[in-house]
């Protein structure tokens, strides 16, 4: 199965929100303490959604019937996360898959599809984080090739930082 990725457009924030929210609620009948504020955004959460999607940042992964299948949002700067930094790298977050299409890999193909936009433009460090107990999806990320840096607290939980040296 293809994946056709895309950016959302200025008028979709319903559908990025819903997919949050759904993942929200998944996390939560999972017992897994991700994401509880997406049940019910502040202002400032939907604000930074509002941003991302104006400056391009927020990338679809869909089926040849424009049936969304995922979601994440990529960034070549995130002072917010990571601080100021004096190298070039890719910044990955949320990244979404529907649990419907899970075990199709879709996770893993968006993953390739932000190295391979890295690449193009001579970017060879990508980053990501993630709620640091969420074994499971930090031991997916070391899978996939990224390395564990270091644990921050952020506003609403501690999260693990990782990156990928793609070259």
């Amino acid at each position: 199965m293809n994946l056709i990725f895309r950016k959302a457009n200025s008028d979709e924030l319903t559908k990025v929100l819903n997919l949050y929210q759904t993942t929200a609620q998944w996390f939560l009948s999972q017992n897994i303490n991700q994401w509880k504020q997406w049940l019910v955004p502040t202002e400032d959460l939907v604000f930074w959604l509002k941003e991302g999607i104006k400056n391009e940042e927020f990338w679809f992964s869909e089926n040849e019937n424009a049936e969304i299948k995922g979601m994440f949002r990529l960034l070549y700067e995130d002072e917010d996360y990571w601080g100021k930094q004096d190298i070039e790298a890719g910044y990955v977050h949320s990244l979404i898959t529907l649990r419907e299409f899970s075990g199709e890999k879709i996770g893993e193909k968006m993953l390739q599809f932000v190295e391979d936009e890295l690449i193009k433009k001579n970017i060879f460090l990508f980053r990501l984080d993630c709620v640091a107990s969420n074994e499971k999806l930090c031991n997916y990320y070391i899978s996939k090739g990224f390395t564990p840096l270091f644990d921050k607290q952020m506003k609403y939980t501690i999260n693990r930082f990782f990156e990928k040296k793609l070259k």
